[in-house]
This record gives C-alpha cells, sequence and structure tokens, in this order.
C-alpha cells in the first residue's frame, strides 16, 4: 500500500514539471520521400530519408544544400525548419519558418504557427510559447488546435 501511495504521489509531482521540447515537438510527416528519383533531386531524396529516419544532422545538411542548389521547393523549409528543432537549434529553425512565411506562408500557416511556437518553446521562450500556443488553440479551423491546447495548460501549470 504504502508503495502504491509513493508511485502516485511520484506521478502528481511530475504533472508539474516544466513543458520540454521532448514532451511537445513531434516531426512533420514526410510527404516526399515517394517521389521517383532524378538527377535534380537525389539530394532531397537522401535528405528525406535521413529526416524519416531521425538523423536530423544529416537531413539538415542535405535540405539545406538542396535549398540553395536548385529552385527551392518551400515545403522542404518546414523539413529543414523541423530538423533545425530536432537539433536544438530553435532559432534557425524560426528563420527558416519566417522564410516559407514570407515565400508560402498561406499553404502552410496552420504548421508554421505550430512550429514556431515549439521554436519559443525550445529556446525557453515560455511566454512567448504561451501566447503562441494559446492562440493556435483558440482559432476555430487550425491543425494543431488539441496540440496547442496540451502546450498552453503545460505551461500555465507550470
Amino acid at each position: 500500500m504504502r508503495s502504491a501511495i509513493g508511485l502516485i504521489s511520484l506521478a502528481l509531482l511530475g504533472c508539474n514539471a516544466p513543458a520540454t521540447c521532448e514532451d511537445h515537438f513531434v516531426p512533420y510527416p514526410d510527404m516526399i520521400s515517394g517521389r521517383a528519383r532524378t538527377a535534380k533531386n537525389g539530394v532531397l531524396l537522401d535528405g528525406m530519408r535521413a529526416y524519416a529516419e531521425g538523423d536530423h544532422a544529416t537531413a539538415s545538411e542535405l535540405l539545406s544544400t538542396y535549398l540553395s542548389g536548385y529552385a527551392p521547393e518551400q515545403q522542404i523549409r518546414l523539413y529543414l525548419a523541423n530538423s533545425l528543432i530536432a537539433l536544438g537549434k530553435p532559432f534557425d529553425a524560426e528563420l527558416q519558418l519566417d522564410f516559407l512565411e514570407r515565400d508560402g506562408g498561406k499553404v502552410f500557416k496552420d504548421q508554421i504557427e505550430w512550429y514556431r511556437a515549439l521554436c519559443f518553446l525550445c529556446s525557453d521562450q515560455r511566454d512567448r510559447a504561451l501566447q503562441a500556443a494559446t492562440l493556435i488553440a483558440s482559432s476555430p479551423q487550425q491543425a494543431y488546435k488539441e496540440e496547442a491546447a496540451l502546450l498552453a495548460a503545460d505551461l500555465r501549470s507550470e
């Protein structure tokens, strides 16, 4: 009985642990790897294979190479931003999201807002993360509404 009470106490104490990047960050799903390989997209497909395998160092290097060498597809910036978040480089990730917002923001609006909120969380800008998550959670059509509500609740409980 005593050990059960101890476990419950530990679980309750864990509920007030600060929200972390690892708790809330899930990389954007790979929707590119199924493309047929060509001479122009080999670097991209290799980068996306690394991305899918969780090798974000290789992914970020190859995706950056692809973006600088070819007419950039804006969605690649979203994957690069995700790899940078995974590597603990939220400021660099936020820069990629800024580029994406400027050049293709309407298509990726929900993703940009959510991953920017995660950049704030991962760079320990907790007030900004809470503000962004609250805004997302209150948006009726936002794709990351539920994830943002969980993040906001975690940040409020700290």
